[in-house]
């Protein structure tokens, strides 16, 4: 039976938060007019949730036994 250790589960379910946000401005994004001043501080937000995520994985780099699928 596969366990996850707390950095595991912590960076499961952080990754999943910022997937969402980047899921929804993405949506925004779409629904967002050409030239709507809003469209650059949605894109702003995307990045930051990029930078972030990007931050997990170097943090919180993936163990050796889930990216094999053992454990």
């Amino acid at each position: 039976m596969h366990t996850m250790t707390d950095n595991q589960t912590f960076r499961h379910d952080l990754k999943n938060q910022l997937g969402i946000i980047q899921g929804f401005v993405d949506l925004l994004i779409q629904d967002t007019a050409s030239g709507d001043p809003r469209g650059e501080d949605l894109q702003e937000i995307r990045q930051a949730a990029t930078a972030a995520l990007e931050l997990v994985e170097r943090a919180f780099p993936p163990s050796a036994d889930a990216v094999s699928g053992e454990g």
